[in-house]
């Protein structure tokens, strides 16, 4: 359940929000997916844990759909410098 919490503080990190609504409506989103893991895990309940599991599956297929849609754009190669909590991440992901 950390590494889930993790990858939603990760996703939350990376939104734009200049793109509008939409980064704000997906940072509410991970929010309330962190706030239920952690729910679960003091209350061991895993209908909670499948109701995230759900929501996670339904936002990757989401975005696979709009990779398909999307042509593919080239950006600047990302900076090697990260920050303490990525180079954390980065270490026990690896």
């Amino acid at each position: 359940m950390k590494q889930c919490n993790d990858i939603l503080y990760r996703l939350g990190i990376g939104l734009t929000y200049q793109a509008g609504i939409i980064a704000e409506q997906l940072d509410t989103l991970y929010n309330y997916m962190s706030e239920r893991l952690i729910m679960a895990n003091l209350k061991k309940d895993t209908f909670i844990l499948c109701e995230v599991q759900q929501m996670m599956k339904m936002l990757y297929n989401a975005w696979n759909e709009v990779l398909k849609e999307t042509p593919k754009v080239t950006s600047s190669p990302r900076k090697n410098k990260l920050s303490s909590y990525e180079q954390h991440i980065r270490i026990t992901l690896s």
